[in-house]
């Protein structure tokens, strides 16, 4: 049971790490503090979500990774590019980033619903037992 536990931890720890990673970049480089960076991680997650029931599972997510970047492309070009060349600062930026995180998670709700969902947990088998831990193929990918 402890090391099922540690497992678990390690692979949310993980997942996490690459959030945080990803979050770092984006502030090195923008320079701002984007709290859209959560709304373009759930758009891809609902895409997925969307695509798992009608596409294959590689086609979903290839189309999850397709919206992400489309998300974050536009809102770079469309948006912060523009509030950047008027010369605005930071500060706007972000007020702006917060603004545009509230309506991406209220369209996010009323499409989808607040329960949780969870992706694929009906199509995984039992998973895989290595060194007392069970692992799903899920799980291993991650």
């Amino acid at each position: 049971m402890f090391t099922q536990l540690i497992a678990n931890g390690l692979i949310q720890g993980a997942e996490i790490a690459l959030l945080a990673v990803g979050f770092n970049i984006l502030y090195v480089s923008s320079g701002f503090f984007a709290f859209t960076y959560g709304a373009c991680f759930a758009c891809g997650a609902y895409s997925f979500l969307w695509g798992s029931e009608v596409l294959p599972i590689g086609m979903a997510a290839t189309l999850a990774t397709l919206v992400s970047i489309a998300v974050g492309v536009g809102l770079e070009s469309g948006v912060y590019n523009r509030i950047r060349r008027r010369g605005q600062s930071s500060l706007v930026l972000m007020l702006v980033s917060i603004g545009i995180y509230v309506v991406f998670q209220n369209t996010i709700s009323l499409t989808f619903g607040d329960a949780t969902r969870i992706v694929g947990a009906w199509k995984e088998g039992g998973g895989h037992e290595w060194l007392g831990v069970r692992l799903t193929d899920t799980r291993i990918l991650i």
